[in-house]
């Protein structure tokens, strides 16, 4: 499978670090992903977005904070270090962030990435690296074009 590809020439780039893929998650994009929000990005599972959706990179997705497996919600949970992986067509980026033992991981419908330390059930992961802000832009301007995105979550140890 190409995500298979990719999480083994992702693990070779930090070869100082053990990573271990917890969970992949596939997303779609939308014309209306702008990736503007400054302390947040989100995937959802619902299957539009309005412009006002400026935290969003992906909808229609496999997962929600709800779906996440089991050994991803321990890691999370005993505030784990997480490295997200986020690929669409040939970009690439990577955020890192902390779990949170406050982390619920409920919603049915959301997963969010924050650079604060507010959690809710959406939250996956708190005190991340990046933003939506600050994601590549090839990357979000792959997404915005109707790109597919695939979201690899690794533990960090």
């Amino acid at each position: 499978m190409f995500h298979r590809e990719i999480i083994k020439r992702f693990g070779e780039t930090l070869p100082s670090c053990k990573l271990f893929p917890l969970q992949v998650i596939y997303a779609k994009g939308h014309k209306n992903i702008a990736a503007t929000h400054r302390t947040t990005f989100e995937i959802t599972k619902e299957g539009f977005l309005t412009k006002r959706g400026d935290c969003i990179i992906g909808i229609s997705s496999s997962a929600s904070a709800k779906d996440l497996n089991e050994e991803l919600r321990k890691h999370v949970q005993g505030k784990g270090e997480l490295a997200i992986l986020l690929v669409s067509g040939k970009q690439t980026d990577i955020v890192f962030c902390h779990g949170d033992h406050r982390l619920s991981l409920q919603n049915p419908y959301k997963l969010i990435v924050r650079k604060s330390t507010y959690a809710d059930d959406s939250t996956l992961c708190v005190e991340a690296s990046k933003a939506a802000a600050e994601i590549d832009r090839g990357l979000i301007k792959s997404l915005s074009e109707g790109g597919e995105l695939l979201v690899v979550i690794f533990a960090i140890s």
